[in-house]
C-alpha cells in the first residue's frame, strides 16, 4: 500500500536528525530491511531525490537509505543508539494512520524490525495498532525478535487469521517457544504454517513433541502445515473438526517406543468431515498406511504425495488405495504422486508399470492424475487404454518418466486415449512418433495442451499432419531437450512440428 506524506513536513520536522554519518552507517542495513520496515518507513523517494540533489554529495544508495532514516526519525526511532524515544500524541496518531490498513506483515530478524515491534507494542497498550491485520509471516526464528516480549501487537490483532513461520532452520527452542507461548497469544487462528527445510535430530524431536500441543490449541484451523507430525496429531478429529487442508513436509514412521497410539476408530463420521486437500511427503510404508486410513475416512478430493526412499512403498501405496472410499466423492478429485527412487540400487530402481496402477479402477471420478517417477513409467498402448477406461472423466493426465527411458506409447495410443477420456484437455506423455499411422478420425475436441517430453520423432511433416487432423483444439505443444544423445535432434523436430501447425512452442 502507499503511505502519502508531505515532504515539506518531513523536512521541517526531522531533517536535522538525518546526519550523513547515519546515512553511511545504514547503507548496508538497507539491503536487509523487511517489507514491514520498508512499508512503514519508506518516504517519497522522488521528492527526496529532488531534495538532496542540490549539493548534498550523497550517492544514490545513500539517498535511498535516507528515505528509510527520515521515516524512522518520523516515528521517533533513534537508529544510532537503538533506543526508543518518547512519541508525541501527534506522532502516535501519524503512526496509527500508517498502520490502520495494513493487512499483511512479513518480518526479518533485523534491528529495525525489532525496534518497530517495541514501538507498536507500546502504542497497542493504549488502543489497537493493527485493526485490519490478518496475516503475519516470520522469515526467521521468532525468538530473535524477542517475541513475545515484543510483537504481541501482531499476535493479538483482532482480525489475525493466518500465521506462517518460514525459516531455513530451527533450533529446539523454536518449537519450545511455540508450544509455550503461541496458543496463549493467538488461539483464534484459522491457518498455521510452519516450514523448516533443515532440521537437526534434536529439533525434529522437539517438533514432534509440540505438534500435538499445537493441533489441540487451535480448534478453528482449516489449514495446517507442519514439518513433521506424530501420527495421532492428525488422526484425532476431536481437535480439528474444521480442517480442510493438511500439509506435512516429511511424514516418516515414529519408533514404537516414542509413537503415540495410531488407532483410528471404525465408526462414522469420518476423521475429518471437511478435509478436502492433503499434501504429504511420505518417508516409509507405515506412514503411507496412516495416510490411507485418513483418506478412507475423510472426503479428500485432492491428494498430493511425494513417496521417497523405497520403490516398494509405491506398491504399498496402491494397495492402500483399494481400501479407500473414493467412489463416494462427487467433487473433482486430484491425485498427484511423485516417486523418488535410488538409481544406485538396482533392486529398487524400476519403472512404474500397469501392476502398480490397477487400483485406479476405483477412481472413476478422477479428474486430474499426475504420476512422476525418476526411474520411468513403462506403459504400453494396452496399459494406457486400461488407465483411460478406469478414469474416463480425466481432464488432466501427466505421466512424467525419466529422461533415459524409451516410451512404448505411440501417436495412435494418444488418439485412443483421448477417445476413452473425451474431457482430456491437458496431457504430458512420452510417445514414440517414429512411425505415423494413417490420417485418423477426430480425437478429443478438448485436448489443447500436449507435452511430449523427450519423445523420438522422425518426420515432422507427417506428425504435424496427424496432430492437426486428430486434435482440432490443440493450442500448445511442448517438448524437452538435452545435449546428451539424440534428444537435441528430437527437440528440434518437435519445434518444427509446432511451426508447421502454427502453435506456440515452449522450450523446457
Amino acid at each position: 500500500m502507499h503511505f502519502a506524506l508531505h515532504i515539506a513536513e518531513i523536512y521541517s520536522i526531522i531533517l536535522a536528525d538525518a546526519k550523513p554519518s547515519t546515512l553511511a552507517a545504514m547503507a548496508c542495513t538497507c539491503r536487509t530491511l523487511s517489507p514491514l520496515a520498508v512499508q512503514l518507513l519508506w518516504a517519497d523517494v522522488d521528492s527526496l531525490l529532488t531534495l538532496y540533489r542540490s549539493g548534498s554529495g550523497l550517492s544514490h544508495t545513500q539517498i535511498i537509505v535516507s528515505a528509510v532514516v527520515l521515516r524512522a526519525s518520523l516515528l521517533s526511532l533513534s537508529l544510532e543508539q537503538g533506543v526508543l524515544r518518547p512519541l508525541t500524541l501527534a506522532q502516535q496518531d501519524r503512526v496509527r494512520d500508517l498502520t490502520a490498513h495494513v493487512r499483511r506483515v512479513r518480518l526479518l530478524a533485523t534491528p529495525v524490525d525489532t525496534m518497530l515491534l517495541v514501538l507498536f507494542d507500546h502504542l497497542a497498550s493504549q488502543r489497537p495498532i493493527f485493526p485490519a491485520l490478518c496475516y503475519v509471516q516470520f522469515q526467521s526464528d521468532p525468538t530473535h525478535h524477542g517475541v513475545p516480549a515484543s510483537g504481541r501487537c501482531l499476535f493479538l490483532a483482532p482480525k489475525l487469521e493466518s500465521l506462517a513461520f518460514h525459516v531455513p532452520e530451527a533450533p529446539p527452542r523454536y518449537f519450545q517457544w511455540m508450544a509455550a507461548r503461541l496458543p496463549e497469544l493467538c488461539n483464534h487462528l484459522s491457518s498455521l504454517e510452519i516450514i523448516v527445510p533443515r532440521m537437526g535430530s534434536l529439533a525434529l524431536a522437539a517438533c514432534r513433541e509440540v505438534s500435538l500441543l499445537l493441533v489441540a490449541a487451535f480448534p478453528r484451523l482449516h489449514t495446517l502445515r507442519l514439518p513433521t507430525l506424530h501420527r495421532r496429531a492428525y488422526l484425532d478429529a476431536a481437535h480439528l473438526v474444521n480442517l480442510r487442508r493438511l500439509v506435512v513436509d516429511d511424514l516418516s514412521w515414529t519408533p514404537p517406543e516414542r509413537a503415540l497410539s495410531v488407532a483410528v476408530p471404525d465408526a462414522d463420521p469420518p476423521s475429518f468431515p471437511q478435509l478436502s486437500s492433503l499434501e504429504v511427503a511420505l518417508g516409509d510404508g507405515p506412514a503411507i498406511s496412516e495416510v490411507m486410513k485418513l483418506c478412507s475416512r475423510s472426503p479428500v478430493r485432492a491428494l498430493d504425495t511425494d513417496v521417497r526412499r523405497r520403490a516398494g512403498d509405491m506398491s504399498l501405496l496402491w494397495r492402500a488405495f483399494q481400501a479407500g472410499r473414493w467412489e463416494r466423492t462427487p467433487e473433482t478429485l486430484r491425485l498427484h504422486l511423485i516417486v523418488h527412487q535410488d538409481p544406485s540400487d538396482p533392486a529398487v530402481f524400476h519403472p512404474l508399470r500397469l501392476t502398480h496402477l490397477r487400483p485406479l479402477h476405483r477412481f472413476a471420478l478422477l479428474k486430474s492424475l499426475v504420476l512422476s517417477s525418476s526411474s520411468g513409467i513403462d506403459l504400453d498402448q494396452d496399459a494406457l487404454l486400461q488407465l483411460g477406461a478406469s478414469c474416463p472423466n480425466l481432464s488432466t493426465l501427466a505421466l512424467c518418466g525419466g529422461l533415459y527411458f524409451t516410451p512404448r506409447a505411440t501417436l495412435q495410443t494418444l488418439l485412443d486415449l483421448t477417445l476413452e477420456c473425451p474431457e482430456l484437455a491437458y496431457v504430458i506423455l512420452s510417445i514414440t512418433a517414429s512411425s505415423v499411422p494413417d490420417i485418423p478420425s477426430l480425437g478429443s475436441p478438448a485436448l489443447f495442451y500436449l507435452d511430449v517430453r523427450w519423445s523420438p520423432v522422425e518426420d515432422p511433416g507427417l506428425v504435424a499432419t496427424f496432430l492437426g487432423s486428430a486434435f482440432l483444439s490443440l493450442d500448445v505443444l511442448e517438448a524437452r531437450h538435452d545435449s546428451d544423445g539424440p534428444y537435441d535432434a528430437w527437440y528440434d523436430r518437435w519445434m518444427l512440428v509446432g511451426e508447421i501447425l502454427g502453435l506456440p512452442t515452449f522450450p523446457y
